[in-house]
């Protein structure tokens, strides 16, 4: 008999949920009416276990978050059960659909957003999606929708200029010149170490990040799985792959304020540039970049902050805390948050 499959990007539970050990060992499958999940047992209490919450829930987990994120990228319900039976050939009631959407309102928060969201824009252009050839191959998503509604919130001088910047990153008018070329990007460059205190929280951010790791069939998709899913469901989320540069002239300038940027260490001249992961609009608060912090130093996360807000500072003449101080130069706010 051929096993049945289980998701390799997901990962092992870090401990048992009944004793907290650590000692856990996979201890085969628990095939179930639909779908079939890693089982695990605890040498110390000797008890087993699933890394899911599987009781009352006859569909799986992917199948419920898919057909919620076909919801909230525009389908209606019947069609986001046209959409499940297509991809997944089974076959959902609406009203099950319906109670779907109910019991995750409070984590896919975007779908309290979507009636207003569908009478601003049509379904098929909530998100629009570009591939850019930037050395690498980046998808670039915008939620004009989201950004559409930040806009009767925020105001008109705060928001216009990222509407402009985002809408043209998919047109011949960007600068993609600068990415294609042998520059420096943030990921590579090594800063001096700072003294910096790790911050852990658990917020929604965490929630959706889970979640969105269900569509990841291996480690590879994990990056896009996640990005895909907060665009589709997150209610702050306007863009994933926002591609952003710093020139010389900011590097110097950054470097006479007392930042720890040399021109001779970024490449002599030569753009900084480096892209986005999700780009949020929180609390009808400016955007702040959320970015993965995994496999960078503190150091690494601390300038790649300053470098991400300078090169907004293009896109953001004035907006709140950020403020612009003469032709090409501001004065760097206290993060407020992200993901």
């Amino acid at each position: 008999m051929r096993p049945a499959f289980v998701n390799p990007a997901h990962r092992s539970p870090a401990t048992c949920p009944h004793c907290y050990s650590k000692r856990i060992v996979r201890y085969g499958t628990l095939c179930l009416r639909r779908q079939t999940t890693q089982r695990f047992r605890c040498n110390a209490c000797r008890r087993t276990f699933t890394d899911k919450d599987t009781r009352h829930r006859t569909y799986p987990l992917k199948t419920i978050l898919a057909a919620l994120t076909a919801y909230n990228t525009g389908h209606t319900l019947a069609g986001a059960c046209r959409e499940i039976a297509r991809r997944y050939h089974t076959k959902i009631p609406l009203s099950t659909v319906h109670s779907w959407i109910q019991d995750y309102r409070g984590v896919c928060t975007f779908s309290r957003l979507r009636a207003e969201a569908m009478r601003s824009c049509r379904d098929d252009s909530l998100i629009i999606t570009r591939k850019l050839f930037h050395t690498q191959l980046y998808l670039y998503q915008l939620h004009r929708a989201k950004l559409e509604l930040a806009g009767h919130e925020l105001p008109e001088r705060s928001i216009s200029s990222l509407r402009s910047y985002l809408n043209a990153v998919p047109t011949k008018e960007f600068p993609h010149t600068l990415f294609t070329r042998e520059a420096p990007r943030i990921s590579q460059v090594r800063f001096p170490l700072l003294r910096t205190d790790k911050r852990t929280r658990h917020n929604a951010a965490n929630v959706l990040t889970s979640l969105g790791l269900e569509f990841a069939a291996c480690n590879k998709e994990r990056h896009q799985a996640i990005q895909d899913f907060f665009m589709a469901n997150d209610s702050c989320t306007v863009a994933a792959e926002v591609p952003v540069y710093l020139t010389a002239e900011d590097v110097q300038y950054y470097s006479r304020s007392g930042f720890a940027l040399s021109p001779r260490d970024l490449g002599q001249g030569i753009p900084l540039t480096g892209h986005i992961d999700l780009l949020q609009i929180r609390n009808n608060s400016p955007p702040t970049p959320g970015i993965s912090q995994q496999n960078k130093t503190p150091a690494q996360a601390i300038h790649l902050r300053v470098v991400r807000r300078q090169a907004l500072l293009r896109v953001l003449p004035v907006a709140g805390g950020l403020q612009a101080e003469g032709k090409g130069h501001s004065r760097l706010a206290e993060p407020c948050g992200g993901v």
